[in-house]
């Protein structure tokens, strides 16, 4: 029998001897009496001629084909492959000690010796040992499992945050980190608006027909076909977005920015839309279109407009010259007065909650709720302005040297850096503000000011507790280990020591306090560096006091109370 040839083939090619039976033509391959298409195979067993023919000239491993069936040369005769023959083809990832070039390495592991399973061909690793996922520290690992020890969102130039650990890289993940204030980025053109669709997907327009592109990592510039000044920028999606400026609409289909020919005139000032329909306003009017063509509305008054913004196709406003503000209620444009200037820009969250911009000898930001409209909320010597708003308690204000934040009841002014001029601003949560101006652009992730609520509000997590010396000492823990400390100028993330929620925090002293929480978990922080004590309990801890460094206690669930 031919060594190595798969039982199903002889099954079919040969014919045991027995005596009495031999066919006419048959001929005897050592004990196999082969059919007369048949023919030795070298070392024997009955193969067709093919099979020899094809291996004819060629080593062993080498390829070869017979019947239109791939296969590899063994003995001088061509096989169908099979696990053994010393050729890794598919599925088979190795063949003895073949192993293709791989090793434990490549195998996901950081060490040991690759093997190759002789009835399987599959890798065995049995050998290899430590890979990112078995929640131990080693090779060029920087975490496993919890957050990288010892390092924090601050060893990686952020102001605050906290690290997690990338589970199939085994690096630390930076996206909880933030930045306190403003990260300015110098332009070489003046931008005027700024919109997206999401963090990594927000576009800038400006002088010259200028056109940028933020990714969520860096602006690069685009490829405009204009060199019209723009002044909006607005859209429905990342492949669906518009700009205008004189004369001018363009659309961007997620490849390539174009030039809408709508037979648009005079100066454009802003743009809103829907699905199906977008508005374009200017000093000739108010312009309706499905996005490629566009028609003339006709309106209760006939002055330039400079705003636009809807909840729907149903609920659109357009501020003009003079204070005249116009509805659209999905049927027919009616109008109002608000203040006496020109209204610059509107922003709301529906008809009961809207915030609307006026310039006139001052700059004033009326609001209407469903009671009606409030006398100006903020009145500023400034002449131009742009307003953004993410909730009714979230609404954004730039002027030229100033931002300012509304939180439901109050406007607040924001810090700004010295010198910047600003346009436009876009924003989707508090954690990401864009902000554009003259030369400069603008970008915010971590909170505009050092105020309690809107600082947490930017980071995502709710507080538990709070304790400090003085103004300028202050600790606050939150859930997920989370320890904060504001040295009076800015807050400051500890490293990572825990996974569980904190309950409480008290301090003896400046440089001693101790945070205590779920599972039984106490975090101590003395002479500048935390460590996780106690250990002896796995109820949740809710409070912690003491009167010395040597005198605290904790108190918890089923009735804990540790010393």
């Amino acid at each position: 029998m031919l060594l190595g040839f798969p039982t199903r083939v002889l099954a079919l090619m040969g014919l045991v001897t027995t005596a009495g039976c031999l066919a006419p033509q048959a001929q005897l391959c050592g004990s196999v009496l082969c059919a007369p298409q048949l023919v030795c195979a070298p070392t024997g067993g009955c193969v067709l001629p093919l099979q020899l023919e094809s291996c004819n000239g060629k080593a062993n491993s080498d390829p070869c084909v017979f019947a239109a069936v791939n296969g590899v040369c063994v003995d001088g005769v061509c096989l169908e492959h099979f696990c053994g023959d010393g050729v890794v083809q598919p599925p088979e990832q190795c063949e003895g000690t073949n192993l293709d070039g791989k090793d434990c390495q490549a195998a996901g592991f950081y060490r040991g010796t690759l093997a190759c399973h002789p009835d399987t061909c599959r890798f065995d690793t049995s050998g290899c040992a430590d890979f990112c996922g078995d929640q131990v520290l080693n090779g060029a690992e920087l975490c496993d499992g919890p957050p990288p020890p010892e390092l924090s969102c601050l060893t990686f130039g952020y102001d605050s945050g906290y690290l997690d650990c990338n589970p199939t890289l085994c690096t630390p993940v930076m996206t909880s980190c933030r930045f306190l204030g403003w990260q300015p980025t110098t332009t070489a053109t003046d931008e005027t608006a700024v919109w997206g669709s999401a963090d990594d997907d927000v576009f800038a327009v400006g002088a010259n027909g200028t056109i940028s592109h933020f990714d969520g990592t860096r602006w690069s510039a685009m490829a405009s076909p204009t060199a019209v000044p723009l002044t909006a920028v607005w859209g429905r999606a990342r492949d669906d977005v518009y700009a205008v400026g004189q004369d001018t609409i363009l659309h961007y289909d997620g490849a390539a920015w174009t030039v809408v020919p709508a037979g648009v005139t005079g100066e454009l000032f802003g743009i809103w839309g829907a699905p199906g329909v977008v508005y374009v306003v200017g000093g000739n009017g108010i312009w309706r279109g499905s996005g490629s063509t566009f028609a003339l509305e006709t309106t209760p008054g006939s002055v330039p407009f400079f705003s636009i913004w809807g909840s729907s196709p149903s609920d659109i406003y357009v501020g003009g010259s003079g204070g005249l503000l116009l509805h659209f209620d999905g049927t027919s444009w009616s109008s109002s007065a608000v203040g006496l200037g020109n209204i610059v820009s509107i922003w709301g969250t529906g008809p009961d909650d809207l915030f609307v911009a006026n310039r006139s000898d001052r700059f004033e930001v009326w609001h209407r709720d469903r009671n009606g409209w409030t006398p100006p909320l903020l009145s500023l010597t400034e002449k131009q302005g742009k307003l953004w708003g993410i909730a009714s308690d979230a609404v954004f204000l730039v002027t030229a040297d100033q931002g300012w934040f509304f939180d439901g009841n109050t406007w607040t002014a924001l810090p700004f850096p010295a010198g910047a001029s600003m346009t436009g601003i876009w924003s989707n949560r508090l954690t990401n503000l864009h902000v554009v101006g003259r030369n400069q652009r603008f970008r915010s992730t971590g909170g505009l000011t050092t105020h309690l609520p809107l600082f947490f509000n930017a980071v995502s997590f709710a507080p538990t507790a709070i304790w400090g010396t003085a103004s300028d000492n202050l600790y606050v823990v939150a859930g997920s280990g989370i320890r904060i400390h504001f040295d009076g100028t800015n807050w400051i993330s500890a490293p990572f020591l825990t996974t569980a929620d904190l309950a409480a925090v008290w301090g003896a002293d400046a440089n001693t306090v101790f945070a205590v929480g779920q599972g039984g978990r106490i975090a101590q922080l003395a002479a500048g560096v935390w460590t996780l004590q106690g250990g002896s309990v796995t109820e949740d801890l809710a409070a912690v006091w003491g009167t010395s460094a040597s005198n605290v206690f904790a108190v918890g669930a089923n009735g804990t109370i540790l010393h």
